[in-house]
C-alpha cells in the first residue's frame, strides 16, 4: 500500500510537472512573440525615422534652392534696373538733344551722334541677349545640342562682329587656333562664350594693346585661351568673377560698362558642354581666360 501511494504521488507530481512545463513553454512562446513584435515595431520606427530625416534633408535642399533662386532673381532685377536703364537713358538724352537742335547739320549728326547711338544700342543688345540666355539657362530650358563643328569660323565670325570695338582702341586681335580644330559641343553656346570672353578682353585692354586667341590639345580635351595685355584682375576680384550670387562689374579702360553677367553665363554654358572655365591674371599684367571643350563624343 505504501508503494502504491508513493507511485500515485509520483504520478501526480509528474502530471503537475508536465502541466507547469507546458505553462512555461507557452509563456516563453508568448514572450518570444512579444519580442518579435517589439523588434518589428523598432524596425518600423527606424524606417519612419529615416523617412523623416530624408524629408527634412529634402526640405533643406528645397530651401537652399529657393534662396538661390531668389538671389538670382534679385540679381536679374538689379541688372535690369541699373545696367539696362543707363544706356537707354543715355540714348534717350541723345535723341532729345537731336530733336531739340534741328538746326544741326547732317555731318555733325553723323560724326557725333550716330556713333554714340550705335555703341549704346550695341551694348544694350549684348546685355539683353546675355540676360535672355542666362534666364533660359537658370530655368533649365536650355539643353545643349551637341554636334561636330569647326572652331575657326566661329572665332572669325565673333571677331568680325567685334572689329569696330577693337578699331576704336587700336587693339590688335589675332587667332592662333589651327584651322582644322574641331569640337563636339553646342555651336550657339560656344559662339556666346567666345563673344563674351573676347568682348571682355577688349573692354579691359588699353589702346594699342594685343589680344591673342589660342588652343592646346590633350587627349580628347581642347583648351582655349583668350589672352590680353590689359589691366589684370586683383586676387579679391578673381573670387567674384564666376559667382552667380555676386554682382561684380567694373569699368573698362575707356569707361566701358559691363553687367557682370557675361562670365557667369560663360560658366553655365561651359559646364553644360562638359567643360571647365578659369582665369589666370596678375593685376596690372593682363589676364588669360581658359575654357575646355571635348573634341569628340567619347566622353559621353
Amino acid at each position: 500500500m505504501r508503494i502504491r501511494q508513493l507511485k500515485k504521488r509520483q504520478q501526480r507530481l509528474e502530471k503537475i510537472i508536465r502541466y507547469r512545463t507546458k505553462e512555461i513553454i507557452a509563456k516563453n512562446d508568448a514572450l518570444q512573440q512579444q519580442k518579435n513584435e517589439i523588434l518589428l515595431m523598432n524596425q518600423e520606427l527606424m524606417q519612419q525615422k529615416e523617412e523623416v530625416l530624408a524629408q527634412s534633408e529634402l526640405l533643406v535642399e528645397h530651401q537652399r534652392e529657393l534662396v538661390s533662386a531668389n538671389a538670382m532673381k534679385d540679381k536679374m532685377f538689379s541688372i535690369i534696373a541699373h545696367d539696362l536703364r543707363g544706356p537707354l537713358g543715355n540714348l534717350k538724352s541723345i535723341l532729345d538733344m537731336a530733336m531739340n537742335n534741328p538746326d544741326d547739320d547732317e555731318e555733325n549728326r553723323t560724326q557725333n551722334i550716330l556713333p554714340v547711338m550705335s555703341e549704346l544700342t550695341q551694348s544694350t543688345f549684348e546685355l539683353l541677349e546675355n540676360l535672355l540666355n542666362w534666364s533660359i539657362s537658370q530655368r533649365g530650358l536650355q539643353n545643349p545640342k551637341l554636334e561636330y563643328f569647326m572652331i575657326d569660323p566661329i572665332v572669325s565670325e565673333v571677331l568680325n562682329l567685334l572689329k569696330s570695338n577693337a578699331a576704336k582702341k587700336n587693339i590688335r586681335v589675332h587667332s592662333e587656333i589651327p584651322l582644322m580644330t574641331s569640337a563636339f559641343a553646342d555651336i550657339n553656346m560656344v559662339r556666346t562664350i567666345f563673344r563674351n570672353l573676347i568682348s571682355n578682353a577688349l573692354k579691359f585692354t588699353p589702346e594699342n594693346g594685343v589680344i591673342s586667341i589660342f588652343s592646346t590639345m590633350s587627349d580628347n580635351i581642347i583648351t582655349f585661351g583668350i589672352k590680353d595685355s590689359g589691366i589684370g584682375i586683383s586676387p579679391e576680384d578673381k573670387l567674384k568673377l564666376f559667382n552667380s550670387l555676386e554682382h561684380h562689374t567694373t569699368f573698362g579702360t575707356n569707361q566701358e560698362k559691363g553687367s557682370g553677367l557675361g562670365l557667369v553665363l560663360c560658366k553655365d554654358l561651359v559646364i553644360k558642354n562638359g567643360g571647365e572655365i578659369w582665369v589666370e591674371s596678375e593685376f596690372g599684367k593682363g589676364s588669360t581666360f581658359y575654357f575646355t571643350l571635348h573634341e569628340s563624343d567619347s566622353y559621353l
